[in-house]
């Protein structure tokens, strides 16, 4: 969703691929196109919807989206640790994916509530600083569904909670889950 970089195909197709000589091929057939500018690659939309259409009917769907998905936090998890040293690539970065950062967290939250406060835990600075709206929205349906994770990333969703509902002058809230996830963290 939104494009791609290698590491992605890599990620969620990786396995004996030769992933750079595929995408490469895609490019060659006018199926996939590449912006140099970003060094990221996009599926033609007709062809997106017709593949995620027959991903069901292929048998592999879960495990496809399931490797999506720990692509997903694995990037998020990266980028947050280092969000502060480098705000403007890491920024930008989570910006591009955010079409795929969206497909594995509607996932993540049906099918695997771990995978799910792991990639919220790791973006709420993100959030905080340049997309409240999508902050708000995640951060209540992940603790709506309550704990499900270990401590430690549970705490990693009140702190995303807390610091995204500051933004939205919503101080009570705000305050209980920083609490909370100060008292996990201690």
């Amino acid at each position: 969703a939104g494009g791609f970089g290698l590491d992605a195909v890599e990620a969620v197709c990786g396995g004996d691929l030769d992933v750079l000589d595929g995408v490469d091929e895609l490019v060659a057939k006018s199926l996939v196109t590449f912006d140099g500018a970003t060094a990221r690659y996009r599926l033609l939309e007709p062809l997106r919807q017709y593949l995620a259409e027959h991903l069901d009917e292929s048998g592999e769907a879960d495990m496809t989206r399931r490797a999506h998905g720990e692509w997903a936090a694995g990037l998020c998890d990266r980028l947050d640790a280092r969000l502060f040293e480098d705000q403007k690539a890491c920024s930008r970065r989570l910006g591009e994916e955010r079409g795929n950062i969206e497909l594995a967290l509607r996932w993540a939250h049906d099918h695997d509530r771990a995978m799910a406060f792991r990639i919220v835990g790791a973006l709420g600075h993100y959030w905080f600083l340049y997309d409240q709206a999508s902050g708000r929205r995640w951060c209540d349906a992940v603790i709506e569904a309550g704990p499900g994770a270990s401590p430690r990333v549970w705490a990693g969703v009140l702190l995303s909670a807390g610091i995204v509902a500051q933004n939205d002058q919503d101080w009570d809230r705000s305050v209980a889950w920083l609490r909370e996830a100060l008292a996990i963290y201690r």
